[in-house]
């Protein structure tokens, strides 16, 4: 089994910087950070209670409540969760549904058995007094926070700078006509906002048959883009999805049609999700840090706990290019045009 040692010599930092980014993230840089995460993820090393503060060992169970727990996304927010309770000697008690909160929270804030409470994906709960559980003791961390609730702490990734890097590289591509698909629930709002102002900012508005509502899954994403070529409307010439999930359900339809990409339009989506890689085209898509979502989450329990104060952790996300954005199809097409250029002219001069 890997050990911390082991994370700081692949990651060329010291012991310190390693326990620094895993207790205090926020106090590492970003590019170190980065480093520190993918050496832990490579060497599959997961923090145990050495590494964080201890917390008391009366209780035994921590509370990961959540409204869904479907989907690739949350399926590695969830791993960070378990495996980092499990290497500290926590059992997870799972608890899901729709408004899962309401049900189960006051139950878990009063068991003898349970240390802490998870939230995952539910940044605003309704009917749950969060701030007072943590007034009384009982730690609550919001994994995957959209917002912030005063003495609570949570873990986000910045997902209004995610929808503002995809529109960035849309704009340096040369796109003009964009669409946007996804449904705007409260994680997707500032991801939305972030995509639609830099555009905005760049000379380009969505015209409102292109900015379409979307739920958040293949099959979707499937449909929504098939009523979309039943309408004749002409194509964009690059669609953003909210989520990988829609991605993939608007390029199987596409290819259903004949429809090239990204020769005829170039697809974009977001979250990393494993099969991403592997579709043809591979997907252009935003890489979260969903497993150290839910690694941290569990630190932050553990570091409340032991007594030390609710933070808010906001992580960073990463342009993944690959071949479905046309962004190599693109730089290859001026290459060729350019040494057309230097040819002709080298003849011309002959």
């Amino acid at each position: 089994m890997a050990s911390i040692n082991d994370v700081a010599k692949l990651a060329k930092v010291s012991i310190s910087t390693v326990s620094l980014a895993i207790n205090y993230p926020e106090r590492v840089s970003e590019q170190t950070r980065q480093k520190i995460f993918r050496a832990m993820k490579e060497l599959r090393y997961t923090p145990s209670s050495k590494s964080v503060q201890p917390g008391s060992a009366k209780k035994n169970s921590v509370a990961l409540i959540t409204s869904e727990v479907s989907g690739p996304y949350f399926y590695e927010i969830m791993r960070g969760i378990s495996e980092t309770l499990t290497l500290n000697d926590l059992e997870m008690i799972l608890l899901s549904g729709p408004d899962a909160e309401k049900r189960h929270f006051h139950e878990m804030a009063e068991s003898p058995f349970v240390r802490g409470i998870i939230l995952l994906g539910i940044d605003e709960p309704l009917g749950v007094d969060a701030a007072g559980a943590v007034r009384n003791g009982v730690p609550v961390v919001i994994a995957n926070a959209g917002s912030e609730i005063e003495g609570v702490g949570s873990v986000s990734v910045d997902n209004y700078h995610i929808g503002e890097t995809v529109a960035n590289h849309i704009l340096h591509i040369g796109y003009r006509r964009v669409a946007l698909l996804g449904e705007r629930n409260r994680e997707r709002i500032p991801r939305a906002a972030g995509f639609v102002d830099a555009l905005r900012a760049g000379g380009i508005t969505i015209p409102p048959e292109l900015d379409i509502p979307v739920y958040l899954d293949e099959k979707s994403g499937y449909f929504a883009m098939e009523q979309f070529l039943e309408q004749g409307i002409p194509l964009p010439e690059v669609i953003y999805c909210l989520n990988d999930e829609i991605a993939l359900g608007v390029m199987s339809a596409l290819g259903q049609r004949g429809i090239r990409v990204p020769q005829e339009v170039a697809v974009i989506g977001c979250d990393d999700v494993s099969v991403s890689r592997y579709v043809d085209p591979p997907l252009t898509t935003v890489a979260l840090p969903k497993f150290e979502q839910g690694m941290l989450s569990v630190i932050q329990l553990l570091r409340q706990a032991s007594g030390m104060p609710a933070e808010n952790i906001v992580l960073n996300a990463k342009l993944v290019i690959r071949e479905s954005c046309g962004y190599r199809l693109r730089q290859s097409g001026r290459r060729s045009v350019q040494r057309e250029r230097t040819e002709s002219g080298q003849k011309n001069g002959d």
